[in-house]
């Protein structure tokens, strides 16, 4: 049993899905419930070395959308998805349920579900100890042993990775050790998904495979976001796009839309979601150059669009 801790101001805790800050004389709470959960975006700017290189990005994402972040070239969505992580502070707020992540980083953390490029499993481990270990790490320290066997057998099934319990990771085929990676973050049941290029290096159907489960996750009342070089191959999958462009005359990353597939392909004039890029990539890079057209259209039709609903 641990000691009492003194609270100090801002200082969160959670009990099942209510939240308290401690406010210094007494608790704020929120009271969270089913399909409420919120992800708002609010980045004034990142700088670093004294360079701007993203500013003025600001969304609001509900749960239950599976979102495609797509840029053009040197936008900045390293940047963007770090800060959004909270692993490198922009200026600004990420609110996740409405608490701020960057002042409650430590506590919210296992909230976030980040999986990278390339896999971090050992090659020589089985696929069900992999999960163990991840529950071991992510889930809280008093989880009681049956509990943990339960929720990573409910992670086997829902990454449709039962048959390869045994097998070692090393002989699994590109999508399945995909799969794994997906499945060592989804243990702790995080309320956002991060995923950077999760279909790299697989064929189209396997691709398609992995979007199809991400998408089947983010209608459990989850938030996921997701970068890939080839959305053409999940496009009537995505809920929402993210597009950010870099402008030609400072440089600087900017949110160039976000909303529908539907919305999205009618502001660029074209019939698939990689056409966006040749829209706003420079001329030396194939593309149109039309980065600033397209981050100033988007203010005049975001602002059109708030005053309808207004």
């Amino acid at each position: 049993m641990r000691a009492p801790t003194p609270l100090q101001m801002d200082d969160y805790i959670q009990i099942f899905d209510t939240c308290f800050v401690f406010m210094g004389t007494g608790l704020a709470y929120l009271h969270q419930q089913k399909s409420t959960q919120t992800l708002q975006i609010d980045i004034e700017r990142k700088r670093i070395h004294r360079k701007t290189l993203i500013e003025n990005i600001h969304i609001q994402i509900p749960s239950g959308e599976f979102v495609l972040v797509l840029d053009g070239s040197g936008a900045g969505k390293t940047t963007f998805m770090n800060a959004v992580l909270g692993t490198r502070k922009a200026k600004g707020k990420i609110l996740l349920n409405r608490l701020d992540l960057y002042a409650h980083f430590h506590e919210m953390k296992q909230k976030i579900g980040y999986v990278p490029q390339f896999s971090l499993v050992r090659e020589n481990e089985t696929v069900e100890n992999a999960l163990i270990d991840a529950a071991k790490l992510k889930l809280p320290p008093d989880v009681t042993e049956e509990a943990l066997t339960k929720r990573v057998n409910e992670i086997l099934a829902m990454l449709a990775l039962e048959s390869h319990r045994n097998k070692l990771f090393s002989n699994l085929s590109g999508g399945q050790k995909k799969r794994v990676s997906v499945a060592m973050e989804a243990v702790s049941d995080p309320s956002l998904f991060f995923l950077d290029e999760p279909d790299s290096g697989l064929d189209g159907g396997n691709g398609r495979n992995l979007m199809e489960i991400l998408h089947g996750i983010a209608l459990q009342d989850k938030i996921v976001m997701t970068i890939t070089y080839a959305p053409n191959n999940a496009q009537d999958l995505f809920t929402k796009v993210i597009v950010l462009a870099k402008s030609e005359k400072d440089g600087i990353g900017r949110l160039a839309f976000y909303g529908t597939v539907n919305e999205v392909l009618e502001f660029f004039e074209v019939e698939t979601l990689q056409e966006i890029i040749l829209r706003i990539n420079p001329v030396d890079e194939g593309g149109e150059a039309r980065a600033d057209e397209y981050i100033m259209r988007y203010e005049l039709w975001k602002k059109g669009k708030e005053e309808h609903y207004a």
